[in-house]
């Protein structure tokens, strides 16, 4: 493997852009009028080719299903013949759903993987709540990261500032040009999906997740009486379910910090 420099690793990895969670900056319009990819001469996802490195012990389908291991293979496999960076700093900003971890000079992972990889790492690890407060302040200042992890975000004008302030990953990844870095080809293609793309062009790496998002649990019975069966069910019929369930009153069903809710109402259901 040829050894690359800082600024050719920040593009291999996203560096300048947005590392995208499952889910990604799909969704919202924004302001500028230039991130939809309508009209757009949009450049073809990433293709897939998939590599079995380790027999897992549950193979995983083409539908979305992950592989599954019942332990820790005893023989790991390393993937790249030599390490990617040169010593340089590489900054990221990245989410965490728990406690921060111990710093880098009290990390032994932390210093393993920056043994492996080659590059002083340093994190800024940001906790899910605060995610959009950071957010703004990163889109506020000029001094931003070499790697932005994200998820699906309300954050107004995140997509314009993604397009306008993060590199443009197009020429490595669409098509068959992923295939010059045989980790991310092996990532599939919903995963890229997930990410989509802005103004037609790629600007994010998706970290993989299962097809399944989040579950909702009910009183089937209860969903049964009100009409609320089957996967053909249109979306009338089930605000109309909704409305008969909770019997003209409303009821809030709970949130988030990402600013996700959802409502029952009388007539039908809300949800921003």
């Amino acid at each position: 493997m040829t050894r690359i420099s800082r600024r050719s690793a920040l593009k291999l990895v996203g560096a300048a852009a947005v590392a995208v969670g499952t889910g990604g900056l799909t969704g919202c319009g924004t302001g500028s009028g230039q991130v939809g990819n309508a009209g757009k001469d949009a450049a073809p996802f990433p293709e897939y080719h998939p590599r079995t490195l380790v027999k897992p012990d549950l193979p995983g389908t083409e539908g979305g299903i992950q592989d599954a291991f019942l332990k820790y293979p005893r023989q790991p496999v390393r993937t790249v013949a030599e390490k990617p960076g040169d010593g340089s700093v590489v900054t990221a900003v990245v989410i965490t759903y728990g406690s921060a971890p111990a710093p880098a000079e009290r990390n032994r992972l932390w210093a393993a993987l920056n043994q492996a990889m080659g590059v002083d790492l340093r994190l800024t690890i940001v906790n899910a709540a605060d995610l959009n407060a950071k957010y703004a302040t990163l889109m506020a200042g000029g001094d931003l990261p070499d790697i932005i992890a994200t998820i699906d975000t309300t954050m107004p004008n995140a997509l314009a500032f993604t397009q306008a302030k993060c590199a443009d990953l197009t020429e490595y990844l669409s098509g068959d040009a992923i295939k010059a870095y045989p980790n991310l080809a092996n990532l599939p293609a919903f995963a890229w999906q997930s990410v989509g793309r802005i103004g037609g062009r790629l600007y994010g790496i998706p970290v993989p997740r299962p097809r399944m998002g989040g579950a909702n649990f009910g009183n089937a019975e209860a969903l049964t009486r009100a009409g609320i069966t089957g996967s053909g069910i249109s979306a009338e019929q089930f605000g109309a379910g909704l409305g008969q369930l909770v019997g003209g009153r409303r009821y809030p069903l709970g949130g988030n910090s990402f600013g996700t809710y959802y409502h029952l109402w009388a007539d039908g259901i809300a949800g921003s």
